[in-house]
């Protein structure tokens, strides 16, 4: 290999690194005006094409892995390797852009909205040793970290734990945070997957303590965003985990392993923190007063109902699609909204097919209990908040994807 490329792949594999760190920090840039979006206001009003840099990061992040992957083959492979699962995600990326600006009549932006998650899962490649994805993993949540943690600070220094309003959470020193009531708890929920499992996975004393405090931070953040969907998430992720755990357990005959024995422990002190504090946050008092109102799903059911009346009511409308945003809250039904049924069904079967031979789940494999649990939150995600449509949200949900799967195989798989 010629000395420049050596040198070309180490300086371009911890740009990714740090590049990497910026992916979870939700800072916008205005895509007509210019300059990033701050504003001294808990809900930042953007009329014009907000970019998260976390986005364009995430795009110069893989694309470099992509180069790589042709450059470097033994050391870097793409996701979506096989030749025909690429030209099939290539004719559908075609068939959703012509079909739902020609035919569903959706603006440009509507329509890169609904391809970019073809475009990502295109161009993403990936190390393939684990010792360059542990790398980039700790780069990745030590960066959010950082953010979370001064985010926390910055409202207690300035506000009691138990008095924090919706305005006051969105506010970080002194700035809106974009998206923090919509796609950002929804990436606060991947990370307490993603930390949680590793923490188990974890042997060393020092990184084990590092992740038990990042989840304490999560758990908090969570409870003052107040966004129940998340908590929601936070409790499918314990279930699996102790689902896990009680599975390995029977399979050792009831021998138990010490690392797992200690998080064990330190999830049981988890519950308690969170019932301890919970009943004083907000995200309590957001789920009390739906109670009071007359229920804890925020309308989502009359939503529905009306979304199917309304799909089908006109069944050329209901094949081909609909201009402009329905406000289903329900990303299955946005999609069929936006491009009709036939090219949703197309989609979906079309993932099922590409994927289900290369995700083999086990019971006795933690690695597949991240994946069941990450799915898990995206089909919470979906079902309520359509929070896959924002950018934030996607790039981080296949960064953690990527990194729960490759994190643990030592073996690196392609599509």
């Amino acid at each position: 290999m010629k000395k420049e490329l050596v040198i070309w792949e180490k300086f371009s594999f911890y740009l990714c690194c740090f590049l990497s760190m910026l992916i979870p920090i939700p800072l916008f840039l205005d895509g007509l005006v210019g300059g990033v979006i701050l504003q001294k206001e808990s809900f930042p009003v953007v009329n014009s094409f907000p970019i998260p840099i976390g986005l364009l990061a995430f795009l110069i992040v893989f694309i470099i892995f992509f180069i790589n992957s042709f450059l470097f083959k033994q050391e870097y492979s793409l996701l979506v390797k096989n030749r025909t699962n690429r030209l099939v995600l290539y004719f559908l990326s075609i068939f959703i852009f012509l079909w739902s600006f020609f035919l569903s009549g959706n603006n440009f932006f509507r329509v890169f909205q609904l391809i970019l998650p073809f475009i990502l899962i295109l161009i993403v490649g990936f190390p393939v040793g684990k010792g360059k994805i542990k790398k980039i993993t700790y780069f990745y949540l030590i960066s959010f970290f950082c953010f979370n943690s001064t985010h926390l600070v910055s409202i207690f220094l300035n506000n009691n734990l138990f008095e924090v309003s919706e305005r006051e959470y969105g506010l970080y020193w002194g700035y809106g945070i974009y998206q923090a009531f919509v796609s950002y708890p929804g990436v606060l929920a991947l990370f307490f997957c993603l930390v949680s499992f590793l923490f188990f996975f974890e042997k060393r004393v020092i990184l084990k303590f590092f992740l038990f405090i990042f989840i304490l931070v999560i758990i908090v953040a969570i409870g003052l965003a107040a966004r129940r969907i998340s908590f929601l998430e936070m409790i499918f992720t314990f279930l699996f985990l102790f689902l896990f755990l009680f599975i390995d357990f029977v399979k050792n005959k009831g021998v138990v392993n010490k690392n797992l024995f200690l998080s064990c422990v330190s999830f049981i002190f988890l519950i308690f923190f969170i019932l301890s504090f919970y009943f004083n946050m907000p995200i309590f008092r957001r789920a009390s007063s739906g109670m009071d109102d007359g229920g804890v799903d925020s309308g989502r059911l009359i939503i529905y109902e009306r979304a199917f009346n309304f799909l089908f009511s006109d069944v050329y409308f209901l094949m081909f699609g609909y201009n402009g945003y329905s406000g289903f809250h329900n990303y299955f039904l946005e999609l069929i909204f936006a491009i009709g049924l036939f090219p949703f069904l197309i989609t979906i079967l079309t993932f099922v097919f590409m994927f289900k031979v290369r995700i083999n789940l086990s019971f006795s494999d933690i690695g597949s209990y991240i994946l069941l649990s990450l799915f898990g939150c995206f089909f919470l995600q979906s079902m309520f908040n359509a929070s896959i449509t924002q950018p934030l949200y996607l790039c981080n949900f296949l960064m953690i994807m990527l990194i729960s799967f490759f994190y643990i195989n030592s073996e690196v798989r392609s599509v």
